[in-house]
């Protein structure tokens, strides 16, 4: 495959579904894709404020005929209307509200989930977590927990606030302190927070789910690739045993960063790792789901194998958008999986090759050699 044709996949970092549409925020670029679920045909219905050689946007939120787009790199929350194609943004608050050094400007939030006509954005290096009301456009900010939190924060640390995952249930959010070894509860009727802390060997939690009175967890760190049942009554802990070794030289091996609890059992699908597995919620086997197979043999900015962008639950559907730009429709239900790929238009990528070159060097390897040399000759 040459670099051409892998630039041109659609490559998503989130998404949200209505009927035979998707909505997905892109990786590389600031587009805005309209995604035909039927026939896999793509349109480029806007593109957001930000550098052309990234994205600055990472979670995506929809409510009516309005995407909301939570900033990663960019400085506020971008409102775009599908009908009229017009942006909007909303000013986030510049107060820093007394954090410590682990604020930064870039990686504002990584996440974020919709519930009911709300959108939350868990601070990555933002110290707060943002609910803002798509209806009425006002925002809230949910700080409560930042004191208690930052208590065991080191300086600058490269953890963040908060982990990737998030869990919504009986009218709490719950959210892992990527930092700590604790969980920060948000009751959605007065927004008020409460941090759970755990009594687990962990150095920081990256994602969890919420099972009755149990919590299957995964951890940052000398925790990575480590999944932990801990029981929030006893705090008795049980250890599942992956079959893949948890060993990366340079220490960012996240074999499955995203859990996923569907039925009897949880799923993990992989982001380093070569497999997708389930857990049986009551025995703690664990079964290979040899129908999804190894994703990719891409390797990520550190030299480890990096297989997956996004990793989103629809219903019993799992979507793995890998970094190559295939996608994996994984359904649960009935344990089968199948490959496809969404192709942006040439004129697009090659609109945005010509930005690339009116402000920075526009490398072969961003948008292929075919491409590339297209651009040669039209500026011959």
């Amino acid at each position: 495959m040459n670099y051409s044709e892998r630039y041109m996949r659609v490559k998503s970092i989130d998404m949200v579904c209505e009927g035979n549409l998707s909505w997905a925020t892109s990786f590389g670029t600031n587009y805005i894709y309209e995604l035909n679920n039927f026939d896999k045909t793509v349109s480029i219905i806007g593109r957001l404020e930000g550098d052309v050689q990234s994205y600055s946007y990472c979670a995506i939120g929809k409510y009516e005929n309005k995407l909301f787009f939570a900033p990663k790199f960019a400085s506020d929350i971008a409102v775009f209307d599908i009908e009229t194609k017009k942006t909007s943004y909303i000013k986030l608050d510049k107060d820093r509200r007394g954090e410590k050094e682990v604020f930064r400007e870039t990686l504002k939030f990584i996440n974020a989930i919709t519930v009911g006509d709300k959108l939350f954005m868990f601070g990555f290096f933002y110290p707060a977590i943002v609910c803002l009301d798509m209806a009425t456009q006002e925002v809230f900010y949910v700080n409560d927990w930042l004191e208690t939190v930052e208590t065991n924060l080191q300086s600058g640390d490269a953890r963040g606030y908060f982990g990737k995952g998030t869990y919504s249930k009986d009218g709490f959010i719950w959210i892992p302190n990527g930092c700590d070894n604790s969980i920060t509860k948000v009751a959605l009727d007065t927004l008020k927070s409460e941090v759970l802390k755990l009594s687990i060997d962990f150095d920081g939690i990256l994602d969890f789910i919420v099972d009755n009175d149990k919590l299957w967890l995964t951890g940052q760190r000398k925790s990575y690739g480590r999944i932990v049942c801990y029981n929030l009554k006893t705090q008795e802990t049980v250890n599942i045993s992956m079959t893949e070794p948890a060993s990366a030289p340079n220490g960012h091996y996240l074999p499955q960063w995203k859990l996923i609890d569907y039925g009897e059992y949880i799923w993990l699908f992989p982001y380093t790792a070569h497999n997708s597995y389930k857990i049986n919620k009551q025995t703690y086997e664990v079964q290979t789901l040899d129908y999804v197979g190894e994703l990719t043999d891409r390797y990520d900015e550190f030299g480890e194998l990096a297989n997956a962008l996004m990793i989103k639950q629809n219903g019993n559907i799992v979507y793995i958008v890998t970094f190559d730009g295939i996608w994996i429709e994984v359904d649960m239900k009935g344990e089968t999986a199948k490959k496809y790929e969404y192709k942006a238009p040439k004129d697009i990528i090659m609109m945005e090759a010509q930005m690339m070159i009116q402000t920075q060097i526009c490398f072969e390897n961003k948008i292929g050699i075919e491409n590339y040399l297209d651009i040669v000759k039209e500026m011959a």
